[in-house]
């Protein structure tokens, strides 16, 4: 089995974290980075599961993508509806295993993130060395 959905996976849900924002809607901002810092735990289980257990990074591949998708579903209820197109991209490519697509639907949130959230990272397409 081939690592790089391990690998990808991890890029698109380590992009965005962060603490809270301020100004009128800084709860909904304050959310949103909540939420954000949650999809970027999704990976936790593909990062901690040995890839020589195909069946065991099969389950913890799938779990991630679980817990993403269902961050997704609670990022609508914070997010403006703006975001709405850019979450249906994010939620189809992650959940088909198409992590290349998904880093791309990814922009417009690491953007957000980028403004709103206290502590920024790195957008998923840059790396970190």
């Amino acid at each position: 089995m081939r690592t790089w959905p391990a690998l990808a996976l991890v890029l698109i849900v380590g992009a965005c974290s962060g603490g809270g924002g301020g100004g009128p809607n800084s709860f909904r901002a304050e959310a949103a980075c909540g939420l954000l810092d949650r999809l970027a735990d999704s990976a936790q289980p593909v990062e901690e599961v040995d890839v020589g257990d195909p069946a065991r990074f099969g389950e913890a591949l799938e779990l991630s993508v679980t817990n993403y998708a269902t961050t997704i579903d609670d990022l609508r209820e914070v997010l403006p509806s703006d975001f709405d197109e850019d979450l249906d991209r994010l939620e189809a490519a992650a959940t088909q295993y198409r992590f290349e697509d998904a880093l791309t639907a990814r922009v417009a949130l690491d953007e957000y993130a980028q403004a709103n959230c206290v502590e920024p990272t790195v957008p998923a397409t840059e790396s970190s060395e």
